[in-house]
């Protein structure tokens, strides 16, 4: 993390920067930069719908020089709490007002397929939101209204937990669940694939 922060630094970003993530347009890596100064706790940061493909459509302007800019001392406001480990996620298991999403496919969440681990399935009590159905057909974020009414069987719970295969799908339901209004987000970065290297952790399999 020391790292990154030295590079925030490096890129002139203070605490009170407005800071936009763009990518080649599927968000992802927008997502995972998001959720990195979100952890760190900064505030003013955002992803730019549509990453730099729809910044071009849209006739903004582009440049091959990098920007000079003062180096700063941004200072971190870390909120562990956001990320939870593996005995964090099998205390829950039992706990009815917390949830754990599985932001991978269906198809994958089930166990039909699995073209990366060595085990196929999902944790138990896992529910399914593939991450991306929360872009509509031109691979832009829904709207608000959208992302509510997509999250909507979600309301009643207290918390909920977002994973996926290690870390990458999951920041995207998480950020759309923050734009939906649901506050007490958290993320399991290990997700399924640091699951099964445990012999002893159950897995399911099937529709649920």
């Amino acid at each position: 993390m020391s790292e990154f922060v030295e590079k925030m630094n490096h890129a002139g970003i203070a605490n009170d920067s407005k800071v936009v993530f763009y990518d080649e347009g599927n968000h992802i890596a927008a997502a995972k930069g998001w959720f990195l100064l979100h952890y760190l706790g900064h505030e003013n940061v955002f992803v730019l719908n549509g990453g730099f493909p729809a910044w071009l459509n849209a006739g903004g302007s582009v440049t091959n020089a990098l920007p000079q800019r003062e180096k700063t001392d941004f200072s971190v406001d870390e909120n562990p709490n956001l990320v939870l480990h593996m005995e964090d996620v099998k205390n829950r298991m039992e706990d009815h007002d917390s949830v754990l999403i599985d932001s991978r496919s269906y198809k994958r969440f089930i166990g039909e397929e699995e073209p990366k681990y060595k085990k196929a399935g999902r944790i138990p009590g896992a529910v399914n939101y593939f991450s991306k159905h929360v872009f509509n057909e031109e691979g832009l974020w829904k709207t608000k209204s959208e992302l509510v009414a997509h999250f909507e069987p979600l309301k009643e719970k207290e918390e909920i937990v977002v994973s996926c295969g290690a870390g990458n799908a999951a920041c995207l339901n998480l950020i759309a669940l923050k734009e939906a209004g649901f506050d007490q987000v958290k993320i399991y970065p290990g997700g399924f694939s640091e699951w099964i290297e445990d012999e002893q952790n159950e897995i399911e399999t099937g529709p649920r």
